[in-house]
């Protein structure tokens, strides 16, 4: 069989209108960022020489909040800027390439000077579609597995998309399939997770060494600076004793942040992999604390205030080690995502595998959504009306409104 391959660039004229403006926004941008490390260098120079801001005669303790707050806004503005520029480049410097051979998809997207790659078994794949979207328009082009789905590309044309799921398609149901059947496909562990094998004991699930060191690190650096400057306030206590009050709050905080910081460096929650039960423990400077076992999991679907949706993998069956107490509403997922069920269903038929134990992957329909909608607001008209005669009129006017 002759490798099927595809090459999607930018295309539309949309995209240049696009550019054109977020051209514009970088140019601000890094103006901005260049003049807002110029002041936070400045201004932690006066505050490591006990000195006034440039160009000010407040007292160098004005530089403590001021660098806090040009160190916050720097990091998001920094990330702001990281985003768009990732937009920039697929307007003009972008290319997705698809490769299906005998046993494998594989994905590589550079976006300007970087390049990533993804290879996917070909028997895992369900099949390759186009998104549709509500208003008739048409998306990315994706490819569904039995846990979750992923995107392929957003570039091309729509036609160029939908021709390309045309051919995936078709190149996956070929007989070639039937005379070199690809080996049977264990279910991959998402992106974000780690499976340590142990010597002599059983295997651990961990999260992403590198993710979890990177919170450290921006968690030392935030303890290390609210410490300095509390060691500053402290020197200047001894001639001013109308500083105590901020001494001792940013006492608290300091200690809460290297609190933070030292439970990253040196803690993690982690589920050691038993055959039969799924075993959640806290791990803390070596010393090992055992949670409870979990003989089940379920992903869950749930709505915040704001009406979107959050899907968590939840651990059920559970049996407390040690005497402990389980929360009212049980322990917190093992993995959340809004809006997107993918990463908490991968990685429940992973741990369902791995660990034989059961994982309920069923989510209610819309219509079931629906029902139990309308009976949480049933259930809730009857608490008004049985609260008195205001809740009766409120849910009156509701109903007359509806």
């Amino acid at each position: 069989m002759e490798p099927l391959q595809l090459r999607f660039r930018p295309s539309g004229a949309g995209r240049w209108l696009e550019g054109a403006f977020l051209t514009v926004w970088l140019l601000a941008w890094a103006a901005a960022e260049l003049i807002a490390l110029a002041l936070l260098a400045g201004g932690i120079r006066a505050w490591l020489l006990g000195r006034p801001l440039p160009g000010h005669s407040a007292s160098p303790l004005v530089v403590v909040p001021v660098a806090a707050f040009l160190l916050v806004w720097l990091v998001l503005w920094t990330a702001g800027g990281w985003s768009a520029l990732q937009q920039w480049l697929l307007c003009f410097w972008a290319e997705d390439r698809l490769t299906l051979t005998l046993n494998e998809l594989h994905s590589c997207r550079r976006l300007g000077p970087w390049q990533r790659s993804r290879t996917l078994p070909r028997g895992a794949i369900l099949s390759v579609e186009q998104e549709r979207r509500g208003s008739g328009g048409s998306g990315a082009l994706i490819v569904r597995l039995a846990e979750r789905e992923l995107e392929l590309t957003r570039l091309g044309t729509p036609e160029q998309r939908q021709r390309a799921a045309d051919l995936l398609q078709q190149a996956l149901g070929s007989d070639d399939l039937e005379r070199h059947p690809p080996p049977p496909i264990e279910p991959m562990l998402p992106a974000g997770w780690e499976c340590e094998q142990r010597s002599f004991d059983s295997a651990l699930l961990v999260p992403a060494g590198r993710l979890r060191r990177r919170q450290a690190l921006a968690a030392t650096l935030l303890a290390l600076l609210l410490n300095t400057g509390l060691v500053l306030l402290l020197r200047q206590l001894r001639t001013r004793q109308d500083l105590l009050p901020l001494v001792l709050v940013l006492a608290v905080i300091a200690a809460t942040a290297s609190w933070g910081a030292l439970k990253l460096a040196l803690g993690r929650q982690e589920w050691r992999l038993d055959g039969g039960q799924l075993v959640a423990q806290r791990r803390f400077a070596g010393r090992v604390t055992v949670l409870y076992e979990a003989r089940a999991l379920e992903l869950r679907q749930a709505s915040d205030g704001d009406g979107d949706l959050w899907y968590g993998l939840h651990a059920t069956d559970l049996s407390p080690v040690g005497g402990r107490r389980l929360p009212p509403g049980g322990p917190e997922p093992l993995c959340r995502s809004l809006r997107d069920a993918s990463e908490p269903r991968a990685l429940g038929f992973w741990l369902s595998r791995r660990c034989h134990i059961a994982f309920n992957a069923d989510l209610p329909s819309p219509a079931e959504e629906e029902a139990r909608r309308q009976q949480e607001l049933d259930r809730l008209r009857q608490q008004l009306r049985r609260s008195g005669g205001f809740g009766r009129w409120l849910v009156a006017r509701v109903d007359r409104l509806k």
